[in-house]
């Protein structure tokens, strides 16, 4: 038995290496009721009583106040506390984390009593249980942050997730469309595909614009007399249903047009305006470039593009996505000597850094051929002239 202050605490080795910690909390002011925190470690008799020592010192100074609560009632607190910050994917993520995998597995733990030793096997069965690296590092995110936030409300006082080791993502080997390849997409489209799927793929291209951003477009958006356009908006897939929602980042931002962007917009603009006046409908005052009716109030699914696209590109054996377009025009003005800033304005990053570390293989291969061409400059001024003949 240990004693520090006005705290009595306790440590039983349960089994090997396995132990229990009790702290006498005192007496629950609500329900007169003498309170005991529990909490598990494992590891050696020394990590358990310093464990001991550090527990004592937190319900001293009143951090621990609910020793009872679980995994289970903090992450439904969490969840529905940032239903109103944010976005509906997130949420839809979160809540499919939470209830297809942690909560059956660690949803009647006490907080208290969790441990990175804890989520490290967690995270290992559902490996085991073939959830990709990917998927566990979502499970991973969204117990973090629900920890996180179970710090600031001081229902515990460290995340243990921190001191978690989620495995890490294999590095897929970069992969960019290359122009010609481009080419055979868009001539197969043509031949196979809506008019406005293929002016779909196009702006993709030519933008750099998300799926979303381009499904997002409206009438308003599109500045001809300028050859600019608005990027103000996307769409996603939320439970299945088209979305509308803000950018990525939450910002809005604006990028040059050059004229065949232009006349895919006009062209669009004016399908649509042609299949309202087909059918007799009053168009929307704003409507969709990219809609889904005749009056151009509803926007197209976001998974109907990405589904044509990769069809396409199966049809002529390519092996790639819709969002590679995306990637094609970055790497193509990187390529073509655009700077990074300017490059990852258009794409709508965040910060150049992200542009960076994303498209690193880019800058690399160009600053291999900066040297290259420095090497050339330094051995053409340096090479020995021929001696003047007498």
């Amino acid at each position: 038995m240990s004693q520090l202050g006005m705290a009595k605490g306790s440590v039983t080795e349960i089994k090997a290496g396995v132990y229990r910690l009790r702290v006498d909390a005192g007496v629950d002011p609500v329900t007169g009721r003498r309170r005991q925190i529990s909490k598990v470690i494992h590891g050696g008799k020394r990590e358990a009583n310093s464990a001991l020592r550090h527990l004592i010192n937190e319900v001293e100074s009143g951090v621990v106040t609910n020793a009872k609560q679980t995994v289970n009632e903090l992450m439904g607190e969490w969840l529905e506390f940032k239903r109103g910050t944010l976005s509906p994917k997130s949420i839809e993520l979160y809540s499919y984390c939470m209830q297809r995998y942690i909560l059956p597995a660690l949803g009647t733990r006490k907080l208290t009593s969790l441990t990175p030793h804890d989520l490290d096997k967690f995270y290992g069965a559902l490996t085991k249980k073939g959830v990709s690296a990917y998927g566990v590092r979502q499970v991973h995110a969204t117990l973090r942050a629900a920890l996180s936030q179970g710090v600031k409300w001081q229902k515990v006082t460290t995340n243990v997730a921190f001191s978690a080791t989620p495995p890490q993502i294999p590095k897929k080997a970069s992969r960019s469309i290359t122009p010609e390849q481009f080419a055979s997409i868009i001539a197969k489209a043509n031949k196979d595909c809506d008019a406005s799927l293929v002016r779909f793929f196009m702006l993709a291209a030519l933008t750099g614009a998300r799926r979303g951003e381009i499904l997002g477009l409206r009438l308003e958006d599109l500045d001809t007399q300028n050859s600019r356009l608005r990027i103000a908006r996307s769409v996603i897939s939320v439970n299945g249903k088209a979305t509308v929602k803000s950018t990525k980042t939450g910002q809005q931002r604006t990028i040059a047009l050059d004229r065949i962007c232009i006349d895919a917009l006009l062209a669009q603009r004016e399908e649509v305006k042609a299949q309202a006046d087909k059918g007799l409908f009053t168009q929307d005052e704003n409507p969709y470039l990219f809609a889904a009716d005749p009056t151009g109030a509803k926007c197209i699914h976001p998974d109907w593009p990405s589904h044509v696209f990769r069809k396409v590109c199966d049809s002529i054996s390519l092996p790639y996505h819709l969002h590679e377009l995306r990637h094609f025009s970055a790497t193509q003005l990187i390529a073509a000597g655009v700077d990074l800033r300017t490059v990852s304005g258009r794409l709508g990053h965040a910060d150049p850094a992200i542009t960076m570390r994303i498209y690193a293989h880019v800058v690399e291969a160009k600053d291999r051929n900066a040297a290259d061409i420095l090497g050339k400059i330094i051995k053409d001024v340096s090479a020995p002239t021929e001696p003047r003949s007498s």
